[in-house]
């Protein structure tokens, strides 16, 4: 996760200790205590302006599939029929308006719920920024607070302003003309409408919060972090390639409880002030009870259980298998040497 240390608080409910440029500390209910950096107003709303294309690039791209698929059965039932009747063709055409309106309303409401909650906090938006949502606690949201944060959007877009004074003259006939023919504001574009969103609100609330967040965030109870500080612990022993090894053997279903977190994070964050034989003494009184939980062979060596179960709680299991990667790379130039690697 963010940067790591050990916290001596008795309370299970995480809170939010101190703000000092863009940096917060989390505690969470497994008494672990996380640094990340909150992202200001500017950067997400080029990662909104992003999302934004892409939802429309998505919408493009199925309404031109839709309607090809449709030009095709009309075509198909011309040359079958010899000649298609005008009720079949207006029932297809009306069809094909009424599926892509719902296809529209779906994509709209629903691309910022669906990735946040598949990609642990991420859209291709925020990819591109390099940050991502996470619950207070550190931990990738849930399913409700996706709904939650982006649904309420509609909150921090007020107040909104009549868009009609951006547009010249001919332009607002043609957008009046739009509406009395029935259009509805979807069809017409959004800034063709009767108003345009700010979002002073969100900028105001993200201005009083320490957290840097909009209304959303505080109903959902997440906040927005650069990417790069998630799953990134100081802790020196991450770099050992075998409890890294290790730690990627240990199942993911496990999920250590707070007093189990708590003494793994003590022993981590002193394990290098002894020598390897007094580790393996202090690990051994635990780390048997997990070598034979989980099928460990036998000689496994105590310490590096004990970090390996370290990281399997604290670590992001994506990130978990990246840094395994990284450290067997470096590790492998190490060994070729300098005459090699050149």
């Amino acid at each position: 996760m963010g940067a790591v240390s050990k916290v001596s608080t008795t309370s299970a409910t995480p809170t939010l200790e101190t703000k000092l440029d863009n940096r917060v500390w989390v505690n969470t209910p497994e008494q672990i205590r996380f640094q990340y950096e909150t992202i200001g107003g500017l950067k997400r709303a080029i990662a909104l302006l992003l999302d934004f294309i892409f939802i429309w690039l998505i919408i493009g791209a199925l309404w031109l599939v839709m309607w090809i698929t449709l030009g095709l059965i009309m075509l198909l039932m011309a040359i079958s029929m010899g000649q298609a009747s005008s009720g079949i063709l207006d029932a297809l055409s009306g069809f094909g308006s009424g599926f892509f309106s719902l296809l529209f309303f779906s994509i709209w409401w629903f691309y910022g719920v669906i990735q946040e909650y598949r990609y642990r906090g991420r859209t291709w938006g925020k990819m591109c920024l390099g940050i991502r949502v996470l619950s207070l606690d550190g931990r990738s949201p849930t399913l409700a607070q996706c709904v939650w944060r982006n649904f309420l959007r509609l909150a921090d877009a007020l107040p909104l302003f009549p868009a009609i004074f951006l547009f010249p003259a001919d332009f607002v006939d043609w957008a009046s003309e739009a509406d009395m023919q029935n259009r509805t504001v979807i069809q017409v574009g959004f800034a063709v409408g009767n108003f345009m969103p700010t979002f002073l609100v969100a900028i105001a609330a993200m201005m009083l919060t320490l957290r840097n967040q909009r209304i959303g965030d505080l109903f959902a109870g997440t906040m927005v972090v650069k990417s790069q500080n998630y799953g990134a612990p100081i802790v020196p022993v991450f770099h050992d390639v075998d409890l890294l090894y290790l730690a990627t053997q240990i199942p993911r279903r496990f999920v250590p409880g707070r007093e189990l977190v708590e003494t793994l994070s003590l022993f981590v964050s002193r394990r290098q002030r002894f020598s390897h034989d007094r580790r393996r003494e202090i690990a051994g009184r635990l780390a048997p009870l997990f070598i034979s939980e989980f099928g460990l062979p036998e000689t496994t060596d105590p310490d590096l259980v004990l970090g390996a179960l370290y990281l399997r709680a604290v670590c992001d299991p994506g990130h978990l298998e990246k840094m395994f990667e990284d450290a067997l790379r470096q590790r492998s130039l190490l060994m070729r040497g300098p005459h090699e690697s050149t």
